[in-house]
């Protein structure tokens, strides 16, 4: 039986970044973190980092990954594809992982939502694995569903991680949340 644990809630209030701390220890085999209606104030992508020393190394560990993208046109359902996004994969890269489509600002009413799981982030035996899956409203009333799945190249622990944006310089998020839960899997 599993049961999630709400650990911290992070409310946008127009930074470009917001990092996860504390609470990511022994405590959990599993930390699930959810993405509830993130609007910025430019266009913009959602990224991720992660860090082993509480956020002082910039959140620049090194990964690799493979992200997917499902596209559909609201205006035409038609319109379908499913592409492998390689520039957004990674392989040994230390840049932070992008995880969503470019958030269109310009609609009131766009938005991204979805999840990110981080698998015992504590452990030093072996390399830390995490897979996500966002959707977002972006430009030309396109609808983009990414999922994707990495893992960090180094043993070392995981112990803060940081959502910031890219693609603008001075976008901000403004709206929306991020909350880190505990997965018991006991």
């Amino acid at each position: 039986m599993s049961a999630l644990t709400k650990i911290s809630e992070t409310t946008m209030a127009g930074a470009t970044s917001y990092a996860f701390t504390s609470g990511i220890d022994a405590t959990y085999k599993c930390y699930y973190f959810t993405f509830q209606n993130i609007h910025p104030s430019a266009d913009c992508q959602l990224a991720v980092g992660f860090s082993q020393n509480g956020g002082t190394d910039s959140y620049l560990n090194a990964k690799t990954s493979a992200v997917w993208l499902n596209r559909v046109m609201l205006t035409d359902v038609a319109d379908i594809a499913t592409e492998f996004r390689s520039a957004w994969a990674m392989g040994n890269d230390t840049a932070f992982q992008v995880l969503c489509e470019a958030i269109d600002a310009s609609e009131a009413d766009a938005s991204m939502s979805g999840y990110m799981y981080l698998f015992n982030p504590s452990g030093t035996t072996y390399e830390k694995h995490y897979m996500w899956s966002t959707n977002c409203l972006q430009q030309s009333n396109l609808t983009w569903q990414n999922s994707g799945a990495g893992r960090m190249i180094s043993a070392g622990a995981i112990n803060a991680v940081q959502f910031k944006t890219l693609d603008s310089p001075t976008a901000t998020l403004d709206a929306g949340t991020i909350t880190m839960w505990g997965l018991n899997t006991s």
